[in-house]
Parts: structure tokens; C-alpha cells; sequence
């Protein structure tokens, strides 16, 4: 498997990597409006299947916010998801994100991430932040609007 990084999505790769976050996910995007605010994303590609898994980067006013982190579904288990953490702590040392309270990779993601906070439907997660920063990041994670269909 290969780890790559891009800041910029030529049309099959844009198409490619919003199908993914769709399969993985398993609902429909409202849009595509958080590649305009694209930071980077991480992306590996395995020989035979392709894209197969993605993080999502985005640039904000209070950080750097992981907005995507997706496995294919047919790849899961196969040490993708690890593999992506790996690249994107030793590549951005702060970023924050969030999941909703009932997604099934929370506890995952606590095990991962330096300190976490629940608020409202969603728990909100850092690596590298400050105290203050994760105030901000948390209201900032809290008020973002959903990009998903429910």
C-alpha cells in the first residue's frame, strides 16, 4: 500500500475520494464543499483495489480540523486506518475532529487522540492542542454544519 499526500484533487481524484467518503460512510454528501477548504488529504491506494482509504484535512480559522477519515469497507481490518494515523501525526502535530456520539469508531478514535470532550450529539477529539485550542476547536466542531444526507 502506498501513503500519499495532496493538496490539490484533479477531477477523477475529487470523484474517487467522494465516492469513498460516501461508501464509507454509507450516506450521500450534501455537497462537496469541504474540498473548497482543503488543507491536504491523505490518501492510500492498494495495487490491485485502489483508493482505499482517505483522511480529509481542512484549513480553518482555529486549526487544522480532520473533517474525513474513511476505509473502504472492503478493506477494513487490514491495518488502513492505523496506517493513515501514523502518516497524519507525524505530518500535522495539531488537528482536531469529531464523530457523533453513537458512530462505532469512537473508541477508536479515543484511544488515539490526546483528550476528547462530549457536547450535545457529538464527542469532539485533538491531537496536539492546547487546553484553550480545544475550547475553540470544540465550539468550532459542535456548530459545523453536517455533510452528510441523514
Amino acid at each position: 500500500m502506498e501513503v500519499t499526500f495532496t493538496s490539490s484533487l484533479d477531477a477523477g481524484q475529487r470523484q474517487e475520494l467522494l465516492t469513498l467518503f460516501e461508501i464509507s460512510f454509507g450516506k450521500a454528501l450534501r455537497n462537496d464543499s469541504m474540498l473548497t477548504s482543503m488543507e491536504a488529504v491523505c490518501m492510500v491506494t492498494h495495487p490491485d483495489q485502489g483508493l482505499c482509504g482517505a483522511a480529509l484535512l481542512e484549513k480553518t480559522a482555529c486549526g487544522i480540523y480532520l473533517s474525513k477519515f474513511a476505509v473502504a469497507p472492503a478493506m477494513r481490518g487490514d491495518g488502513i486506518a492505523k496506517l493513515m494515523w501514523e502518516h497524519l501525526c507525524e505530518s500535522y502535530p495539531a488537528f482536531f475532529w469529531r464523530a457523533h456520539r453513537e458512530n462505532p469508531f469512537s473508541a477508536w478514535y479515543m484511544r488515539r487522540s490526546e483528550d476528547w470532550c462530549e457536547q450535545g450529539e457529538w464527542c469532539v477529539f485533538w491531537h496536539g492542542l492546547t487546553q484553550d485550542e480545544a475550547e475553540v476547536a470544540t465550539e468550532y466542531a459542535v456548530h459545523r454544519p453536517i455533510d452528510f444526507v441523514s
